[in-house]
């Protein structure tokens, strides 16, 4: 990939379902909006803005996406603070999920490519 441009997206009611856990079981959020920027040169793209909300909290972050094809072989490198509802703490403890305080921010970060994208807190 060559050139530069400037990518915003702004997505309503976004459903990610089927999340696999360790424990087997799956996660599914929603968001009532998600926005998104990204400013790419040649194949590296600064996140420069990547926010939601809605039922199961609200998140924001920030960093970078570099593409490669196929896409899910891209790598990502983003720090994300993460806002959970009190929804999302009762939906987390069904799942097996440790207590997530509603209200309480999380930041971790999602290194890896997108098919494989590692959590570390």
């Amino acid at each position: 990939m060559t050139g530069a441009g400037v990518w915003k997206v702004d997505v309503k009611d976004l459903a990610i379902d089927q999340i696999p856990l360790n424990n087997g079981l799956t996660l599914s959020v929603g968001f009532t909006r998600v926005a998104a920027a990204l400013s790419c040169r040649d194949a590296v793209c600064d996140v420069t803005e990547l926010k939601g909300d809605g039922p199961d909290g609200s998140f924001s972050g920030e960093g970078k996406l570099t593409v490669q094809q196929p896409i899910q072989n891209s790598q990502l490198a983003l720090t994300v603070t993460i806002v959970p509802a009190a929804g999302f703490a009762a939906k987390g403890a069904a799942l097996g999920i440790p207590p997530l305080p509603a209200g309480v921010p999380l930041t971790v970060k999602l290194i890896g490519t997108v098919a494989q994208a590692r959590i570390t807190l």
